[in-house]
């Protein structure tokens, strides 16, 4: 369960990720989200690992701290005895994304420097878990546990995002901009939706009222999404079947079964989510940026930060 774009420095005794090569970013800091994101889950299994950003965007772990973290991944996602660093991982997905969402909250009412290092310190840490039912192949591991077609049924229902899709959030809110285009509707699709078109574009101009209305007819959607209610009631029906469908298995398995589900669940749920307000911090560090004269293909986390003196009394929208 390699990370993705993992390669090997023999001669230097490391491991590196530079995450222009693996995501063709166009934007320094958005490498660096994921650079940060990075250090921050092997620091969460190795506190020790002495894992570095070597330059924007690309990390360098020693061989020896890597070894360590993948030996304790692979032990949270199999290992009996790993029940707490099971139960503290998946807690630490869930609050990392109510952190990041508050954070981008405070950010865009109250614009500060401190402000924006608390959303800085609160992406990092939400985008530790990004890709991890992918790169661990945890739900392919549980479906393969089940025998039966209706526990596999169960399981996929149980492993489906209650967070509504992020591109079906962008076609609900153009839905509704498109069929009214007035101001509480546009601002709506303008300030919580229309930035989910691209993760990382090198441009810095955001749509006008006439684009906007243009966006709305395009993106917009035929049916309105399933509520996250809605996707909840689903999930707690499916699991409760599931853990009657297993109920005849050793206790010890059908415990370690149970908990590798709960942290699938929270890492689903936390994948979508992230893509959510990973997007909008973006959009936040372009405004800031297009506030204070910086081009966003360049500038670092750092000088983005560091360029963060602006009128609190009247922030740039």
């Amino acid at each position: 369960m390699p990370l993705d774009g993992l390669f090997t420095i023999a001669r230097w005794g490391i491991v590196a990720v530079d995450y222009h090569l693996v995501y063709r970013i166009h934007a320094v800091a958005h490498a660096q989200l994921y650079a940060g994101g990075l250090i921050e889950r092997v620091r969460w299994f190795v506190p020790s690992a002495q894992a570095t950003e070597y330059c924007p965007g690309v990390v360098h772990i020693p061989v020896d701290a890597y070894n360590r973290y993948l030996e304790l991944l692979q032990a949270c996602i199999s290992s009996p005895d790993q029940n707490e660093l099971r139960s503290s991982t998946t807690a630490r997905m869930r609050r990392s994304i109510a952190e990041l969402a508050r954070a981008n909250w405070r950010f865009e009412h109250h614009w500060s420097p401190s402000s924006l290092h608390e959303l800085l310190a609160a992406a990092k840490r939400a985008m530790a878990f990004y890709n991890f039912n992918d790169e661990t192949g945890l739900p392919g591991r549980l479906l393969n546990r089940l025998g039966d077609l209706v526990g596999s049924l169960c399981l996929q229902q149980v492993l489906t995002p209650v967070v509504t899709p992020y591109m079906l959030l962008l076609a609900a809110r153009a839905g509704a901009a498109a069929t009214q285009p007035t101001k509480t509707y546009l601002d709506r699709f303008r300030n919580g939706a229309v930035f989910l078109r691209e993760f990382d574009p090198p441009e810095l101009v955001e749509p006008d009222h006439t684009s906007l209305i243009h966006l709305a007819g395009q993106y917009r959607a035929n049916t309105a999404p399933e509520t996250p209610p809605a996707r909840r009631r689903r999930r707690r029906t499916a699991f409760q079947e599931l853990v009657q469908a297993t109920a005849g298995w050793p206790d010890a398995d059908h415990t370690l079964f149970i908990e590798l589900v709960t942290l699938a669940c929270a890492a689903a749920d936390h994948e979508e989510a992230r893509h959510y307000w990973q997007a909008r911090t973006m959009r936040n560090l372009r405004r800031v940026c297009a506030a204070t004269g910086l081009d966003l293909r360049a500038a670092t986390l750092l000088e983005i930060a560091q360029a963060g003196e602006w009128s609190c009394a009247d922030p740039p929208r």
